[in-house]
């Protein structure tokens, strides 16, 4: 649901820069990325059949990593859902998925510190 996915990174981006980013400059790129490859997918996790957050993940190469890796590149869940198991099950679903795919490697990144410490400690607090 390329819509909904947007929609979903798009709240994501406007908190991390609330300048940076227009909607409906987002709708094409996303429509772009998830229609490039096979190796970048977006999860969505549904509350009742309504989105309470999404995970986009792409598959790639490293030599560190000693051949395929994955990146969550994007994980945002509603304010309504958050510490409630929805981030720590979107990322169980990354780990799941990078397992069949062989991913020695899953790696995320966060934003500056010391604003964002609340999303270092999340990631920290589930493997990373």
């Amino acid at each position: 649901d390329i819509d909904t996915v947007c929609h979903m990174v798009f709240s994501l981006l406007d908190a991390v820069d609330p300048s940076g980013y227009i909607l409906d400059m987002l709708r094409s790129a996303t429509e772009w990325v998830l229609r490039k490859t096979a190796d970048v997918l977006a999860f969505l996790a549904l509350d009742e059949g309504r989105p309470a957050g999404v995970m986009v993940l792409n598959g790639s190469t490293a030599i560190f990593a000693l051949g395929e890796s994955g990146e969550i590149t994007e994980l945002y869940v509603e304010r309504a859902h958050r510490s409630a198991g929805v981030g720590a099950a979107l990322i169980e679903k990354a780990v799941a998925f990078g397992k069949s795919k062989g991913w020695s490697v899953l790696e995320v990144s966060a934003p500056e510190l010391p604003k964002w410490q609340r999303s270092v400690d999340f990631y920290r607090r589930n493997g990373f």
